[in-house]
Order: structure tokens, then C-alpha cells, then sequence
């Protein structure tokens, strides 16, 4: 996934800017967002070069697997999830731009013309996986809406709790958080 001639280290920090739909945009308690803070922290410092020790490297990927970051387990009405569909539609372009700034970054380390950077980071494959990520998310969102339109709640929240399992179940048996998030 990341441009050819990218060495391991760049490899790596590319593949920690790819975006966990499910997760975003995400409600947490006080507790929960200061450690989430402590990761973002501590991911940004990693893509820095801050921290070049291979025990610490894997501690980016620590969370993934964790049920909460699943943001559809948080749905109990139909106003929650009016409400996280607006969630997704504010930050989705925002989150897309991370992802690109992201890259752009890690890249500029490896001195490579700008022109390419910016081809890679407009078109490469992170930002094209980022991009369908975020409209499927969307897409789900609005059958889910659709659906509760044209049925019932009790339906919608059955297939609320369908797609929660099916995520969970996909992250418990990934091998890591971008095989998580492919195949959600």
C-alpha cells in the first residue's frame, strides 16, 4: 500500500495513517479520551522519528481490536443515529485531509520530488482506501436510515446489531488494524 521504493520505516508509518471508519468519529468518557490522546500523541511522535525503538513501535496498533471503538455499538435510537450520520458527514472530508497531510509528512523525509509526493498523496492508494472507507461507512449509514424509514426501529436496531457483530468479528480475527478495517 505504500508508493514503490518506500523503505520499511516509511512503509510503516504510511500504513498508521489509514482511518478505522467504524471508529470515527466517535464518543468517548473523559478516561477514554485522555488515553486516546496519550495514542494520538504517541502515533504523531512515532511518524516523527521521535521514537525509533522497535519495542515501542507496536504500541500505535494496542487498541485496535477494543470493542468500544466501534461507534455503531453506541446507536440506541433513531435520533443517535441521525446524529452519528451527521458526525461522519462533519469530519469525513477532515479525516480524508488528515490522512493526505499525514502522508505528505512521513514523505517529505524520504526527499523525493514534490511533484510525486503530491500525486501520492492525492491519488495513492491510502487516500484512495480512505476515501472509499469513509462512503461506504456513509452508504451503511444511510441504509441503515433508509431502512428505519421504511420499516421499524426494532428492524434498524437488529441490523445495528448485526453490523456490530460482523465488525467485531472481523476485528477479533484480523491480524492487524489494516486488515481490520479492508475487510470491514
Amino acid at each position: 500500500m505504500s508508493p514503490l521504493g518506500a523503505d520499511e520505516k516509511t512503509a510503516k508509518n504510511l500504513g498508521h495513517t489509514s482511518i478505522d471508519v467504524v471508529a470515527v468519529p466517535g464518543e468517548h468518557s473523559q478516561t477514554e479520551t485522555n488515553e486516546i490522546g496519550t495514542h494520538i500523541a504517541h502515533t504523531l511522535d512515532e511518524m516523527a522519528g521521535g521514537n525509533d525503538d522497535d519495542n515501542e513501535d507496536n504500541r500505535a496498533d494496542t487498541k485496535w481490536r477494543n470493542a468500544c471503538q466501534n461507534r455503531l455499538s453506541t446507536v440506541k435510537t433513531d435520533a443517535d443515529l441521525l446524529e452519528h450520520q451527521k458526525d461522519v458527514l462533519d469530519i469525513s472530508d477532515k479525516v480524508i485531509q488528515k490522512v493526505m497531510v499525514t502522508q505528505e509528512t512521513i514523505l517529505l523525509k524520504t526527499e523525493w520530488p514534490t511533484e510525486v509526493i503530491e500525486a501520492w498523496c492525492f491519488g495513492g492508494h491510502l487516500t484512495a482506501f480512505a476515501r472509499r472507507s469513509a462512503s461506504l461507512c456513509l452508504g451503511l449509514l444511510d441504509h441503515l436510515l433508509r431502512m428505519n424509514t421504511a420499516t421499524s426501529w426494532e428492524l434498524t436496531k437488529k441490523e445495528i446489531d448485526h453490523y456490530v457483530k460482523k465488525f467485531q468479528t472481523f476485528r477479533d480475527h484480523a491480524s492487524s488494524p489494516r486488515q481490520s478495517t479492508t475487510v470491514s
